[in-house]
């Protein structure tokens, strides 16, 4: 199942694998720990402000 979702904690909570995408561009899809270990700047930049539970 595909769905669009802002809200961060639900789309880390629940999903395998999530893609992050800028100006309709995939900057990056994996998994959602791979995504917080920071591997990503872009990706780095846009949660620095979620608190992600």
């Amino acid at each position: 199942m595909r769905i669009v979702i802002y809200e961060m904690n639900f789309a880390f909570k629940f999903s395998d694998l999530i893609v992050f995408m800028e100006q309709g561009r995939v900057v990056c899809d994996d998994a959602p720990q791979v995504l917080r270990d920071g591997n990503n700047p872009r990706v780095d930049a846009f949660l620095k402000d979620v608190s992600l539970n």
